[in-house]
């Protein structure tokens, strides 16, 4: 592996990926060095949405949500086969603090802000509509409703694994299961110390500029490389639960965001993967991220109001299928506008230049931000790349950003779902590994996973364990044993030499 860098980017999420494969494509030499598994992160604990941030309009952010509607236009455009316009139902009872005025007039503002087409304007619907449309639903004290347009993301694991792609075809480099030990600053640059996990392998690398990327894992990064940089992250835990579906429950179209009757915090209901994943809570936190797990009172809150809303459902804690706990990298009050209330702390993202701010010039970090606008951050933060390595400015190899571009949704037909986790160019791929190798066979019947498509995930997607295959290749949640067991014979048969994640050496 070559060993000089003009960009080493330390953290492998979407943040990180994203600036690693458009600075790439800029034509800068990139390494991507990521701790544990792409999107292992806070990515993969997300609420599976790309959406401009409804709430944020409350708090005056009319910015960042135009923003972020600009951004969910570029991401249903580019990657159609993860990311798809849903209708969302938010429904108003007459004993919460949403009121019906408050609520279209914040709608009225969401669609003069995107106005775009492939998401349908919001319409006030009548509680006998609302009745017709979602008898599951819970009516009493229903006042009224809305419908209204946003996008889900059934896999931000795959997106991950696609923006890697990106940075491979650009000649950048990822490594995963690298961590970072030591760094120190050189005449024309800095030196990094770095530990392959897996196999305890130890290398040098050379960096022209470094990006801290490392999400809520910003400010430990900082301590444990001895730069003196102040606290940057604020951030906040956000956990969700994975029900089963069920007749009396929310249905495969039932997208609900209704504000909590507990204390009025807007939350969502969302049909994934053929189950209901129900989110979030927005618990301030503080720490090494590693440490940090939701409390009991946080699932029984969750259940509490999914029940509230589809009361004949009657979900009990004992069929909770999978919980994810994800830390959002918000930046501490210092850096933000406002602070107060976790609901108040900004979603918007900040490039923090370490030249200026902790002696250490060529060298910056990525705080706060969202899924789903990763895309602009990586564009502020090459520009940085531009101005600190006196690169001429070239707006044309940015993004590009097809607006105008015929529907995308018309999808080629693949066999049971392939299409709705690769694009086309992989589905060739698996599909002349299926003619050559003869891999077409499923991995653990009656499940739908096929042989080629764990090589796959070996050879050409960077998966170095039986869970990054499984996990965030396949993006089979709950983990399933018996999947599991099928993958490590495919690894054996083939000598993938995959691990498990349990015999990773923690002592760095």
């Amino acid at each position: 592996m070559t060993r000089r860098f003009d960009v080493v980017v330390l953290g492998g999420g979407v943040n990180g990926l994203g600036v690693g494969a458009l600075a790439a494509r800029r034509g800068y030499s990139v390494l991507v060095l990521e701790r544990a598994d792409i999107g292992s992160g806070t990515t993969s604990a997300s609420s599976r949405l790309i959406h401009g941030g409804l709430r944020y309009l409350q708090h005056g952010e009319f910015g960042l949500v135009r923003e972020s509607l600009r951004e969910r236009a570029w991401l249903t455009r580019t990657y159609p086969h993860l990311v798809r316009p849903v209708r969302f139902l938010l429904p108003i009872y007459g004993d919460r603090r949403l009121p019906a005025w408050k609520a279209g007039a914040g709608l009225g503002l969401y669609d003069l802000l995107a106005r775009d087409r492939l998401f349908p304007r919001s319409e006030l619907l009548s509680r006998r509509s609302i009745g017709l449309l979602r008898p599951e639903l819970n009516t009493h004290g229903l006042r009224c409703g809305f419908a209204y347009s946003d996008g889900q993301i059934t896999s931000p694991e795959r997106l991950c694994v696609e923006l890697r792609g990106e940075l491979l075809q650009s000649h950048g480099a990822c490594r995963t299961y690298h961590e970072t030990v030591w760094v120190r600053r050189e005449q024309d640059g800095w030196r990094l110390g770095v530990v392959d996990r897996i196999t305890g392998a130890e290398l040098e690398i050379e960096a022209r500029v470094v990006l801290n990327a490392a999400g809520p894992w910003i400010d430990a990064v900082n301590r444990a490389l001895g730069i003196p940089a102040p606290k940057l992250i604020g951030g906040t835990r956000g956990s969700h639960l994975v029900l089963p579906q069920r007749p009396a429950g929310p249905g495969p179209g039932s997208f609900c965001y209704a504000p909590a009757r507990t204390d009025g915090r807007p939350f969502f209901i969302l049909p994934w993967d053929g189950r209901v994943l129900v989110g979030t809570t927005d618990i301030s936190v503080d720490g090494n991220p590693a440490g940090w797990s939701a409390e009991p009172w946080e699932w029984e809150y969750l259940l509490k109001e999914t029940n509230s809303l589809f009361p004949e459902a009657g979900f009990e804690e004992h069929e909770v299928e999978y919980r994810t706990v994800g830390v959002r990298p918000l930046a501490a009050s210092t850096l933000s506008s406002r602070s107060g209330s976790t609901g108040g702390l900004t979603r918007r993202h900040f490039l923090v230049d370490y030249g200026q701010l902790a002696h250490a010039p060529g060298m910056a970090a990525m705080v706060g931000g969202k899924l789903t606008t990763f895309g602009s951050f990586a564009d502020e933060c090459v520009r940085w790349i531009d101005d600190t390595l006196g690169t001429p400015a070239d707006p044309g190899r940015h993004r590009h950003f097809p607006m105008d571009s015929p529907s995308p949704f018309a999808l080629r037909d693949a066999p049971e779902g392939l299409a709705a986790r690769y694009p086309p160019e992989v589905l060739d791929a698996l599909d002349q590994m299926t003619i050559g190798e003869g891999s077409n066979r499923r991995l653990a019947p009656p499940l739908p996973y096929r042989v080629g498509e764990v090589l796959h995930a070996v050879r050409a997607e960077g998966a170095r364990t039986v869970e990054d295959v499984m996990l965030r290749r396949l993006v089979v949640l709950p983990p399933n044993d018996m999947l599991r067991t099928a993958i490590r014979t495919v690894s054996k048969t083939h000598q993938l030499g995959l691990v498990d994640e349990g015999s990773i050496r923690e002592e760095t």
